[in-house]
């Protein structure tokens, strides 16, 4: 019997992963207009500011409101806070806008997300493009927050991994949270990933952060002033794989993908061994390798995309890549 079960538990405890942080996001800031989409003109007479490496969904959503109402008032909903460690934290805010002339009430989703780029397109819907070029598997995703919820709002924390290799996106893995009381000082949440397709590698990281509305008319109805600060994003690998480094140069491991079996050639035998990680980081084989030909049986493990390592005698890893399994 293949063993299909993963356990969502073995995510949370995980020894020693191999973290990467991107606190430094939220010290940088830049300027930037909000644009009408319709017209590519600015839609605000001064500069925004927003942490460097962060869009914000200002640009898109306040155009809506501007083309029906152009003389209306902008109100932002990025702000600079105090940080939890560091110069500075992100705070998104939802802010009351303009009515729209058909009478909708113009309350509008604060938003970011990482290098993202929104638009509209052919019907003018809006849509969300691009994000931080990224190529690994995680684990799960942690970050520093405080909220502040009014009335029955809520606030929300998401990453995203997306494949966009042949133009159209693919969310590939995801971690998703929401808040819908207030949180008054700096709190550790932590987020597990859960893998829709394990068998794709990601290529760009999404992270949105923003205010949401309980309102089920569809009118999107926020309250003012809603609002979640968020610092010091931690994202983490496998177990021990601090990179997809594709090192190939001291073992042949083939063939890739793989069925029943797989083999591994190694110009000397040194007490070497080889280590294979499910997308989850669960260590699902762990064999020395005795022979420089030698043969390894996979029959009993599923479908998908797995790490492997190769670990020398002073429990070094000299090689570690990618090998897919497929039955």
């Amino acid at each position: 019997m293949k063993k299909c079960l993963l356990s969502f538990i073995a995510i949370l405890s995980l020894p020693s992963l191999h973290a990467q942080n991107i606190a430094e996001e939220f010290e940088t800031w830049r300027n930037y207009y909000a644009k009408d989409f319709f017209t590519q003109s600015n839609i605000t007479s001064v500069p925004l500011t927003n942490a460097k490496g962060w869009n914000s969904t200002d640009s898109l959503f306040i155009a809506f409101g501007k083309s029906f109402n152009p003389g209306g008032t902008f109100n932002a909903q990025i702000a600079k806070a105090a940080g939890h460690s560091g110069i500075s934290a992100m705070q998104i805010l939802s802010r009351i806008e303009d009515t729209i002339t058909a009478g909708i009430g113009g309350a509008v989703q604060g938003g970011v997300c990482t290098n993202a780029e929104f638009g509209l397109d052919a019907s003018n819907n809006p849509i969300m493009t691009g994000g931080m070029p990224f190529g690994n598997l995680l684990v799960k995703v942690s970050a520093w927050i405080k909220t502040d919820i009014r009335g029955t709002d809520a606030s929300f924390f998401t990453a995203m991994l997306i494949n966009d290799a042949d133009g159209i996106d693919e969310i590939v893995g995801t971690a998703d949270t929401n808040f819908t009381s207030s949180i008054n000082g700096w709190t550790k949440i932590t987020v597990p990933f859960v893998w829709a397709d394990s068998t794709i590698l990601p290529t760009r990281l999404r992270f949105l952060v923003g205010t949401t509305s309980s309102d089920t008319s569809g009118l999107t109805l926020l309250t003012d002033s809603t609002s979640i600060t968020i610092d010091d994003i931690e994202i983490n690998y496998f177990t021990g794989i601090s990179s997809y480094v594709y090192s190939s140069g001291f073992a042949k491991v083939y063939p890739n993908p793989s069925n029943t079996y797989f083999y591994i050639d190694v110009p000397e035998v040194d007490q070497y061994s080889i280590l294979i990680y499910d997308v989850f980081g669960k260590q699902v084989l762990n064999e020395n390798i005795t022979n420089r030909h030698q043969q390894f049986f996979i029959g009993d493990l599923c479908n998908g995309l797995y790490q492997y390592n190769i670990i020398g005698k002073h429990n070094e890893i000299v090689q570690t890549n990618k090998l897919e399994i497929a039955h």
